[in-house]
């Protein structure tokens, strides 16, 4: 048994291995036996396609859906991108400052020959800050 393989079974559901054409087939018998509130979401979970391929898919099925419902769904996906973008960017400005800090002190100048910081605490900081606007 040494050099004998077993083939592995994927881990991925079959539902969510496949293309638009085997989804869509699969759906035709799927849709009559769905009895949940809201097709389009159980679509997307059940073939883990996002909401507005979802609501394609469906409409290629002939089940329609309200334009101001995928209307929505773009503006929620938009809104998604940008904070992905926005945390990315968030991502990329944390580089290391060219001065210390830690939770009591904004600015670390030194240390003292015990060990203690000194320096700019963060509510002198923010009486400085608040000074200038």
């Amino acid at each position: 048994m040494i050099g004998l393989t077993r083939k592995m079974k994927p881990n991925t559901p079959r539902q969510k291995r496949m293309n638009r054409q085997g989804r869509v087939q699969s759906a035709r018998t799927w849709i009559n036996s769905y009895t949940g509130k809201n097709i389009v979401r159980g679509y997307s979970k059940r073939y883990g396609v996002d909401l507005l391929c979802a609501v394609k898919e469906l409409e290629i099925l002939g089940v329609k859906t309200e334009k101001k419902y995928i209307e929505q769904l773009k503006n929620q996906q938009k809104a998604h991108i940008k904070m992905k973008e926005k945390r990315k960017r968030k991502e990329d400005l944390d580089y290391d400052l060219p001065f210390e800090q830690d939770s009591r002190y904004y600015f670390i100048a030194g240390y003292t020959p015990n060990g203690f910081a000194c320096g700019i605490t963060w509510e002198e900081y923010e009486k400085i800050k608040e000074e200038e606007y």
